[in-house]
């Protein structure tokens, strides 16, 4: 099969962006041929996308959504694809509204396209499906799918006795909070190994060989159901606060709000963060290990995409989509043009970013030239 993601940038390792490419990456190894296509495309994501074999393109518009099986939207993308029947065409096209946060008008739904051709609506937790509900997205159609690691992340060894102390504690975090700082730095001083792994900090891509046993892991969001998978106790703080490690009181109300720390705004400081990553570390331990593998099952990411793909063939007729579509052309301009100026700004501001970032390089070796000496 042919399947597209249309999303707004594939550079940053960020959610928004990881979410389809670990999907695109699933399906790919499954032999399926994947294109990912994004408003902009760059390091360091898109090259480690590319070299896996999956189709990496900035231009959107270019395509046609009728020569997919299945097209994954995100971001106010789905206005900016052609939607032609042509040689080659499917009869049918399952499209799924993939909407990972709801605090942006990006992750919001659009306007027309996205009620005309929904098949699937997607939300990471079940506030945000509560938030699309509000917005008069059918409940009906809304699949939660919360953030699940793919199974590269799983192992679930048997329960052992866990050690006192954390031997590592690693902060995943492009926005780390200073107190969550603070709180590594003091336990650093206890003799414990830390390292953060963010855009202030070593920015590379999260694997399972970086999730070592015996440690325990701060972040909010993907890489709280990446620890869970890999059997280590998260410790849910970021920049909104949290709970702090799961436990039988707060798992459900954490996992409501996609372990982003939102489910209760709790913020404390530095000398609190640690003393509770540290001394919370055993009791987090054995909470994870009792987990029931039925409540495990639902952060494993394959079982959801083989239920979209079992969609495919009941999807409605392409020719009468595109019925739906010539009736309301008006409207559909108006939203295409929309999604081209969103296009256009988001790539001016990157395209800024990286200017300004060229000119800081240049002037610090400027500066390291004039100094005397």
């Amino acid at each position: 099969m042919k399947i597209l993601f249309a999303i707004n940038q594939l550079s940053e390792f960020v959610g928004g962006s990881l979410v389809p490419v670990e999907v695109a990456e699933y399906l790919h190894g499954m032999g399926h041929d994947c294109t990912i296509a994004a408003n902009h495309v760059d390091e360091p994501l898109a090259p480690l996308v590319a070299r896996q074999g999956i189709v990496v393109t900035d231009e959107i518009p270019a395509l046609n959504a009728f020569d997919f099986d299945l097209v994954w939207l995100q971001n106010h993308t789905a206005p900016l694809l052609r939607y032609e029947p042509v040689d080659g065409s499917r009869e049918r096209t399952l499209f799924v509204f993939a909407h990972l946060s709801g605090l942006t008008f990006h992750e919001n739904p659009g306007l027309v396209f996205e009620p005309l051709l929904a098949d699937v609506t997607i939300a990471n937790s079940e506030n945000l499906k509560r938030h699309l509900t509000q917005l008069d997205v059918p409940p009906d159609g809304i699949v939660v799918y919360p953030n699940p690691a793919p199974a590269g992340f799983w192992r679930i060894d048997p329960a052992a006795e866990p050690a006192q102390t954390p031997t590592t504690v690693q902060l995943i975090s492009n926005h780390a909070p200073p107190e969550i700082i603070d709180a590594l730095a003091l336990c650093s001083q206890r003799g414990i190994d830390t390292a953060h792994i963010g855009q202030a900090g070593t920015y590379v891509r999260v694997t399972p060989e970086m999730l070592g046993a015996d440690g325990a892991v701060v972040s909010v969001g993907k890489s709280v159901q990446y620890a869970v998978a890999r059997g280590i106790p998260p410790y849910v703080y970021d920049r909104w606060g949290g709970p702090g490690y799961l436990t039988v009181e707060n798992f459900e109300r954490a996992a409501s709000a996609n372990f982003s720390g939102r489910c209760c705004f709790r913020k404390i400081d530095a000398q609190q963060i640690a003393e509770e990553i540290v001394e919370g570390f055993p009791a987090a331990c054995r909470f994870l290990a009792g987990l029931p593998p039925g409540l495990l099952r639902r952060y494993r990411m394959e079982p959801y995409i083989e239920q979209l793909l079992s969609r495919i063939d009941s999807a409605p007729p392409n020719a009468a989509r595109l019925e739906t579509l010539i009736q309301k052309a008006p409207w559909l301009r108006r939203e295409r043009f929309m999604a081209l100026g969103i296009r256009d700004n988001f790539r001016g501001h990157k395209a800024g970013n990286a200017k300004i970032r060229q000119m800081r390089r240049e002037t610090r070796k400027l500066k390291r030239r004039l100094q005397p000496g």
